[in-house]
């Protein structure tokens, strides 16, 4: 994981606890999430886009600083 760098975690449905987003974060991966479940609450919320919504993803990384 700490490879990476960037990652995005792009559910659709419901997340209840999503532990590789707290994974990637422990390692300083800049992450991009749907704001589904609890990732809505762990993920900054400049981090976050609409489920499904492929366009904001595509700014998001886009915009996301790479180490």
């Amino acid at each position: 994981m700490s490879a990476l760098d960037i990652a995005v975690i792009a559910s659709l449905g419901s997340e209840a606890i999503c532990r590789v987003a707290f994974e990637l974060m422990s390692v300083g991966v800049p992450l991009i999430s749907t704001g589904v479940g609890s990732l809505k609450e762990i993920v900054p919320e400049e981090n976050l886009i609409p489920p499904g919504d492929a366009a904001a993803m595509a700014q998001a990384v886009e915009k996301s600083p790479v180490p």
